[in-house]
């Protein structure tokens, strides 16, 4: 009973009917639907038939006395496959396998319609063929909303599973082929931003739009949030790496200087500050400290004299560019980003902080005029 229950839920969820609505349909409370669900009780042998029409299923599906399904899978693969290869012949025009495809998919899922990967691959079939397939307006018509139902079906049984995801984008794009910018910006919205899903999507509408510099503002901030995780990773294990104490401070040296080789080679793209001051400065700071852990305190002070001169650096861009309260700001604290440098204690009998090159290195300031 808890086999069938099951296969009630999803049926109804992927059908988009609530409990009560069930229960309206067949004239039964909402508890009863609710046993059958739960595998507590079973419907009446009168009420199987309909619950099966109403679901969309043959009496066999519901009560799971269908065929082979793992048979049945393997096969159709198999057949698609080798349409895709042009291997066989089986559709009447030859310019359209996607046709052939989407009518063996939907075959298949109207035998097993709890097969939601062979469904997401019915409605891609489906967008393809209303984008290439040589089929009147009234069936791409009809195409489209099957493709709708079905990728909604989808959504409403996995919405927040990788599954729910991929049905989502797939919906955008088929609301992008009838223009229909409002649903297509509705259901983008509703994706994740992880992994700049949502923003691959929002650039799909711009397109569209043939708003191509949309288009690049949506990339590049897709490239800066690639770009802060990716640095983020390289900073912990460098960090992480440097806390597993002496025997593995070289180590960290190296890792910090691989964060540095990957911030200069983003400025190559665009030179961004909020990653100077967040990555490099820090990986600066920390690769200053591990020299001084290892008495290695010229090569601490080449770090801090190069990081006086980046700073310097990023000070002249932020002025050429007018970003005047960014250059403040490091102007300001300059000293206090030399000074995360070098945190070891006492050298050669006394503070870093009083030695001359670090000295000269705070004198680079009087470089930056307000």
């Amino acid at each position: 009973m808890l086999y069938f229950g099951k296969r009630v839920k999803e049926l109804r969820k992927s059908a988009k009917l609530t409990q009560a609505d069930l229960a309206e349909r067949l004239m039964v409370s909402v508890q009863t639907v609710s046993k059958w669900e739960t595998g507590n009780a079973m419907p009446d042998i009168s009420q199987i038939v309909p619950l099966a029409a109403l679901l969309g299923v043959t009496t066999d599906y519901l009560l799971g006395v269908t065929g082979n399904e793992k048979a049945d899978r393997e096969q159709l693969i198999q057949e698609v496959e080798r349409i895709n290869k042009g291997i066989d012949k089986v559709y009447d025009r030859k310019d359209e396998p996607y046709h052939a495809c989407y009518l063996l998919y939907r075959e298949y899922i109207r035998k097993y319609p709890l097969d939601f990967e062979m469904k997401f691959r019915c409605a891609d079939s489906m967008i393809r063929c209303l984008y290439y397939s040589k089929i009147s307006e009234e069936e791409k018509e009809k195409l489209y909303q099957e493709a709708v139902n079905l990728l909604e079906s989808i959504m409403y049984c996995d919405e927040d599973t990788t599954r729910g995801i991929d049905a989502r984008q797939l919906l955008v794009i088929l609301y992008l082929y009838q223009n229909d910018f409002v649903k297509a910006e509705e259901t983008a919205r509703t994706l994740p931003q992880k992994g700049s899903i949502r923003t691959a999507m929002e650039i799909e509408i711009a397109s569209k739009k043939n708003d191509q510099a949309r288009c690049v503002e949506l990339a590049e901030s897709a490239c800066r949030e690639a770009v802060h995780h990716y640095l983020w990773a390289l900073a912990v294990r460098a960090r992480r790496i440097s806390l597993c104490g002496m025997e593995r401070k070289r180590e960290a040296i190296d890792a910090w200087q691989n964060l540095i080789e990957a911030v200069k080679a983003n400025d190559t793209a665009f030179r961004d500050m909020t990653i100077h001051t967040k990555w490099l400065y820090s990986a600066y700071n920390h690769l200053s400290n591990d020299y001084l852990a290892l008495s290695e305190k010229e090569e601490a002070l080449d770090v801090v004299e190069t990081l006086a001169k980046t700073i310097l650096d990023d000070y002249r861009v932020c002025k050429d560019r007018g970003e005047n309260a960014e250059a403040e700001e490091l102007r300001k604290n300059f000293e206090f980003y030399l000074k995360g440098c070098c945190q070891q204690g006492v050298t050669d009998g006394g503070l870093i902080f009083e030695n001359t090159r670090f000295l000269a290195c705070i004198a680079m300031r009087d470089r930056m005029t307000q």
